[in-house]
């Protein structure tokens, strides 16, 4: 039996061939869909015929083609995390390869949601519109908390899955907090909350 044999043709700077497939065509096909392509990228197609006694020449080349567009495939990469100050958050990222984009470039972006670690909380959400973007600070949080991230990328088509889940947390006030609680004619007992490690008292007569 007959095997068609497809290559295909990626439309850059210099076109390349490659072989896709190849397969035993059905005596009355008039058609073969070619799977496993990138979206939103052009094609040129062209063919030949193989049996026991040989291939023939290949086929004049298809006229271009662009397929569809689809959600990006994977999050950006390497997520990292720092502390910024006591209610903000540092995040960095690797932006997608252009050749991950599954789409047009212009509606590429990145979506980075975040929630408290350590009680139930709402999750939030920020959009950053621009795909060359790698990092962006995260404002308004709650001092001395654990947050966990997550980012993932998408287009007018959809969204990409989500990163790994990240850690950050936000970096202690420095304010302490001092009650006086009981009293003696030569001292008194004082209740400090804080997260230092050393309180340094001061006091003035009135």
């Amino acid at each position: 039996m007959e095997q068609p044999k497809d290559e295909v043709g990626v439309i850059g700077e210099e076109e390349e061939w490659a072989t896709l497939c190849e397969v035993e065509k059905e005596s009355d096909a008039q058609s073969l869909e070619i799977p496993n392509l990138t979206p939103y990228t052009y094609y040129r197609f062209r063919m030949r015929q193989v049996n026991i006694v040989g291939q023939s020449p290949l086929s004049q080349p298809s006229r271009i083609i662009q397929t569809l567009q689809a959600p990006p495939d994977v999050a950006p990469g390497s997520m990292t995390v720092r502390t910024a100050s006591e209610t903000s958050l540092w995040v960095r990222w690797v932006p997608l390869p252009d050749t991950q984009y599954n789409g047009n470039p212009e509606s590429v972006g990145y979506r980075i949601k975040y929630w408290r670690a350590d009680v139930p909380s709402a999750v939030l959400v920020k959009v950053i519109g621009d795909r060359l973007k790698r990092e962006h600070t995260i404002e308004d949080l709650q001092e001395w908390t654990e947050y966990e991230l997550q980012i993932q990328a998408f287009n007018a088509i959809g969204a990409g899955p989500w990163s790994e889940v990240v850690r950050g947390c936000t970096r202690e006030s420095g304010k302490s907090v001092v009650t006086p609680v009981t009293f003696g004619p030569f001292s008194i007992v004082l209740n400090a909350y804080g997260h230092d490690e050393c309180f340094h008292v001061e006091g003035s007569f009135i």
